[in-house]
């Protein structure tokens, strides 16, 4: 990135950096790095195809908070199982994370327009984290390809 003195400031590492379809560049660490900091997050994904225009993510929501986060949103009566596979409640996780996402600077092409939510933290054991706890990228886009294809067919859909 280029700053208002026109000297170049390294924003990511390249191999975390991708190109959406409209041409935009995206530092996906940097998107995780707000995102992580809502209440609601314990762990994010963030992923972008070349051949798509926008961002998707896979939310681990933090289980000490996403119960009194969803009563505070008019979710009663679920638990948090259901509340995870409730459309709705996904759709106001990601309705909140672009919010907030907005708040720290984020630009439109950055926010998550569709997220999945799972109650499986990443790990070294699952294989998603290296020793050191940095995201594993590309074994995360495989392991979760299903639902991110899932989430780009419902967007192609509306």
């Amino acid at each position: 990135m280029w700053d208002e003195m026109g000297r170049l400031k390294v924003i990511d590492r390249v191999k975390n950096m991708f190109k959406l379809a409209q041409g935009e560049y995206v530092a996906a660490e940097r998107i995780e790095t707000i995102l992580t900091k809502h209440e609601i997050v314990q762990q994010v994904f963030v992923y972008g195809d070349s051949l798509q225009a926008t961002l998707v993510g896979i939310v681990v929501p933090d289980p000490d908070v996403i119960k009194h986060w969803a009563l505070s949103k008019g979710f009663s009566g679920k638990s948090v199982a259901e509340l995870v596979m409730d459309d709705s409640f996904r759709a106001a996780i990601q309705k909140a994370l672009q919010e907030h996402g907005k708040a720290n600077d984020l630009k439109g092409f950055e926010c998550l327009k569709s997220v999945y939510l799972d109650m499986t933290p990443f790990s070294v054991d699952n294989g998603l984290l290296t020793p050191t706890f940095k995201l594993k990228r590309h074994d995360a886009k495989k392991y979760y390809k299903t639902q991110i294809d899932q989430m780009y067919a419902e967007q192609q859909k509306s």
